[in-house]
């Protein structure tokens, strides 16, 4: 800390740690997938990024996190738009928006 004789030690996410949860992401996420309930996708991925993130908890990562966060959504987004492929991508948006952000 500033002004004192204390020390900390910062532990950060590895990138090669947040590629490889990105890419368990993309996994499950893929067209492959479509054959799944939108339940089944959200339980398989929750306990994913659950995971990660209890494994993370101690280090220094907070924007790491919210940016797995968008990242993820982003990717069921784009799930649903492409399983429900007569929505409109305005309508998807406008349906599955997240809470506390503008539309």
């Amino acid at each position: 800390m500033r002004g004192t004789n204390k020390h900390y030690v910062y532990t950060l996410v590895s990138k090669k740690a947040i590629q490889s949860i990105k890419d368990k992401v993309k996994a499950k996420t893929y067209r492959s997938t479509r054959h799944m309930s939108l339940a089944e996708l959200i339980i398989s991925l929750n306990r994913l990024l659950r995971g990660w993130a209890n494994y993370f908890r101690h280090t220094v990562a907070k924007n790491m996190f919210n940016a797995i966060d968008s990242f993820a959504w982003h990717r069921v987004a784009n799930w649903i738009f492409r399983r429900h492929s007569l929505l409109s991508r305005q309508e998807t948006r406008r349906r599955f928006r997240r809470p506390g952000h503008p539309p």
